[in-house]
């Protein structure tokens, strides 16, 4: 005598067939994991002014972002503590609809909210780790060969830094691919200690991958 199966019981067999043939699928596929730190605000008109005021609103809203509180992003105190935006961007590119793209630097603004009295929460109160393949790297404000040759030293030197190749290299300009054997951020700060290379901040990058870094060699006093 043969039975079949009844409507629903065939519904829940068919299910648990198709969740044991997608787990593993999904269980072996890598999950971005956004940063709290980054940010995109709509700038409009390019200017000091509406630069300074885009910058100032994106950092209110990765306040709230990384805290949770609401209040975080309207504390006067708080911002007044963090001081200038601009000097805490690791990054920024601003593309042809007016929208400015802003990485802040998570270890430097993490210590003035918690010097504020606010906690972090979720991702933000986490380190970043290594970043994953080799990263673009444009060094501008090149004029000799001499110039060439300090950049290439002075990213020897840096910790930070693994295996250098070079992509392209012009009067100006010399682009490079890196191995970074530290987080990004990390890679900032020991370009600041160091002092002869500065980041590019308000670099139009829309056309070049996000694993793009860009700096400028600074002048010699």
């Amino acid at each position: 005598m043969k039975h079949r199966m009844s409507q629903p019981l065939a519904s829940v067999v068919l299910l648990l067939v198709l969740v044991i043939a997608v787990c593993p699928a999904v269980a072996g596929s890598a999950v971005a994991v956004p940063d709290p730190y980054s940010i995109s605000v709509f700038e409009g008109r390019v200017g000091p002014e509406t630069t300074a005021r885009a910058q100032i609103a994106a950092l209110r809203q990765v306040l709230v972002r990384v805290t949770g509180l609401e209040a975080a992003g309207r504390d006067e105190a708080l911002i007044a503590r963090i001081g200038d935006p601009a000097r805490l961007l690791l990054s920024s590119s601003r593309d042809s609809a007016g929208n400015l793209a802003l990485r802040f630097d998570a270890v430097a603004l993490a210590e003035r909210i918690r010097a504020g009295g606010y906690a972090l929460r979720g991702l933000a109160a986490q380190p970043t780790g290594a970043a994953e393949g080799p990263t673009r790297l444009d060094v501008q404000g090149l004029r000799s060969f001499a110039d060439y040759g300090r950049v290439m030293r002075q990213l020897q030197g840096l910790a930070a830094v693994g295996d250098i190749q070079v992509l392209r290299a012009t009067k100006t300009v010399v682009e490079l691919s890196v191995d970074l054997r530290t987080d990004v951020d990390a890679f900032w700060r020991e370009v600041r200690l160091q002092g002869q290379l500065e980041p590019v901040v308000g670099l139009d990058t829309s056309a070049v991958p996000v694993e793009s870094l860009a700096l400028r060699l600074r002048d010699l006093p």
